[in-house]
């Protein structure tokens, strides 16, 4: 199978499951709304009665929310001092993809307590629970196509979910290692460029460690999508043996397995870029343009989870023809 035969095959198993779709949405809706209710209370606290009311109607207002900052730690947790503006529009994917590349999503001053923490532990479990069914729907097996009903699904999911966990346990280890890696390249990087003359070569050195990063962080996303991949297709019980699989998978066909895995990664920044120029931004509101912004945002939400499904749809395609071959 080609790349693009495994591109179309991504989209179309993808739009054939609209279901699919919708599960993944509502579930991001149920796991953010109880942090959501929390975190109005304790913006409600802070605000109640004061002038800052007439302020923030006017639009930002940089010293309540540096006092906001200081008092997190309400009912939501904590994690209060993420809330800014910099969450409106395309900054919350911003600030999260800023985190995922850096490592800063392993450090607690930014996860902001417990309460960001349980909502993206609850997020992964319930992902963990779902996910193999999505496989096993997007995999079409038994003659079922896309109409696998709900239940069988949900028994899919639980079939394979202590699994899906020790393999999630496997690659934030790997993920771990390849940041604190990435961090002591950096950091050695800089203490290099120090006695460097020439602003090219400090550059040169600081992009080429950037793609190398990036690189090994590349190629452990894909490796473990296609272990979670084995694991459905081939039934596999050893955590250990899929991820060797998928990895050893990406070794031997990695223009393939990476350039799938590319191409979903741009078209879905080129994406968010969009969705950064036509988004409203912090400002004097009205309830009209804080539902434009809540259903803008769904939109793009809906549209990650989409090519989201359409990698993995790919990624299935691709591991269960090549590895018949």
């Amino acid at each position: 199978m080609s790349l693009f035969r495994a591109i179309r095959e991504g989209i179309v198993r993808a739009g054939s499951a609209p279901g699919l779709l919708v599960l993944l949405w509502v579930l991001n809706l149920l796991v953010a709304l109880p942090f959501a209710a929390a975190l109005a209370g304790s913006i409600d606290t802070s605000v109640g009665d004061r002038l800052v009311q007439r302020d923030l109607a006017a639009g930002y207002a940089p010293e309540w929310f540096g006092e906001f900052e200081a008092d997190a730690g309400g009912p939501a947790g904590g994690f209060e001092r993420t809330f800014g503006a910099g969450i409106v529009g395309a900054g919350a994917f911003l600030k999260n993809l800023d985190a995922w590349w850096s490592g800063r999503l392993f450090d607690p001053g930014f996860t902001g307590g417990w309460g960001l923490l349980a909502a993206g532990a609850l997020y992964a479990l319930a992902w963990a629970l779902l996910l193999g069914g999505v496989i096993d729907r997007l995999a079409g097996r038994g003659g079922r196509a896309w109409r696998l009903p709900f239940r069988d699904l949900l028994a899919a999911g639980g079939r394979f979910f202590f699994r899906f966990v020790r393999l999630a346990v496997l690659s934030g280890v790997l993920y771990l290692l390849v940041f604190l890696g990435a961090r002591w390249l950096f950091g050695a990087i800089e203490e290099a460029a120090r006695d460097v003359t020439v602003e090219r070569t400090a550059l040169t050195w600081t992009l080429a460690g950037f793609a190398l990063v990036v690189l090994l962080l590349a190629v452990v996303r894909t490796a473990f999508d296609y272990a979670k991949v084995a694991v459905v297709l081939e039934d596999r019980r050893s955590a250990v043996g899929a991820a060797l699989s998928g990895l050893g998978f990406v070794v031997r066909h990695p223009l393939r397995t990476l350039g799938l895995f590319a191409v979903f990664a741009v078209v879905g920044l080129a994406l968010l870029w969009l969705y950064g120029a036509v988004a409203p931004t912090a400002g004097p509101g009205t309830w009209a343009g804080v539902v434009l912004a809540f259903v803008l945002g769904q939109i793009a939400l809906g549209t990650r989870l989409g090519l989201r499904l359409a990698t993995l749809g790919g990624e299935t395609a691709l591991y269960g023809t090549l590895e018949r071959e």
